[in-house]
């Protein structure tokens, strides 16, 4: 009797460990696409901006003609 339970408990665990890991894949999915978002919106609002390696934003000069 001890070992039937002990073995439903494992699965129950099994598959609770593999819901929690599911979860944290798919918000970190959606936080990589929420950055990517807010990168091509920043670019389309400010496009005379531009970050370099390092993070740092770089004014680019803009030459009319």
């Amino acid at each position: 009797m001890y070992w039937g339970l002990a073995i439903v408990s494992a699965l129950l665990f099994l598959l609770e460990r593999k819901k929690i890991i599911e979860n944290i894949e798919n918000g970190l999915k959606k936080d990589h696409e929420d950055l990517h978002n807010r990168e091509t919106n920043f670019k389309k609002e400010y496009p005379d901006i531009s970050t370099n390696r390092f993070g740092r934003n770089i004014i680019l000069p803009i030459y009319k003609q």
